[in-house]
């Protein structure tokens, strides 16, 4: 037989599963086109920004001993920055500056030191008064938080004094730490 006859006497005996084959090569070229043209780059990019994130996350690709060591790096770094316990007179040296730089009376300055649990470190909790416009109270404020020491403030309290109303009084706690066994 013929190929063209075969053909012929294929297509009047099987028509309908021949459409049905050709509709279906024809699906399938189109979502390979698709799926080449749009999906692959697409899923591409997010995998390689999900690498990307996770590089990231992981701090650059470092292993954990290098973060490690960069934490130890950056916790002897940290601790420098604490000053020894001589140096508490310095503290208080400090604010009487900063008051008098401010215009500001500083008053009944009181202190307690704490040893901190599992640590070289003594907090010293200092506590004091100051008098004077409510300006120069933002002016010791701005400049406390200005200085290099650190400081936490535990309590702030504001109260007018005077019959006008124009001074206040500002009483103040704060903490601030100290190394301990450093001479």
């Amino acid at each position: 037989m013929a190929p063209g006859a075969f053909v012929r006497q294929l297509w009047n005996g099987h028509r309908v599963l021949l459409s049905v084959a050709g509709l279906l090569l024809s699906a399938n070229l189109i979502l390979g086109l698709a799926l080449q043209a749009y999906l692959v780059p697409t899923v591409n990019s997010r995998e390689q920004q999900l690498i990307r994130l996770r590089t990231e996350l992981r701090g650059g690709g470092d292993s954990p001993a290098q973060l490690l060591a960069q934490g130890e790096k950056d916790l002897a770094a940290f601790r420098e920055r604490i000053p020894p316990y001589r140096e508490f007179t310095r503290l208080v040296g400090d604010l009487q500056t900063l008051a008098d730089d401010s215009g500001l009376d500083l008053d009944q300055v009181s202190y307690e030191h704490k040893p901190e649990k599992g640590s070289d470190l003594l907090r010293s909790t200092v506590t004091f008064t100051l008098e004077g416009q409510y300006r120069d109270i933002k002016q010791f404020i701005h400049a406390l938080e200005q200085s290099s020491r650190l400081i936490i403030v535990n309590e702030i309290g504001l109260q007018s004094v005077g019959q006008e109303g124009t001074d206040v009084k500002l009483q103040l706690s704060l903490d601030t730490f100290f190394r301990t066994g450093v001479s």
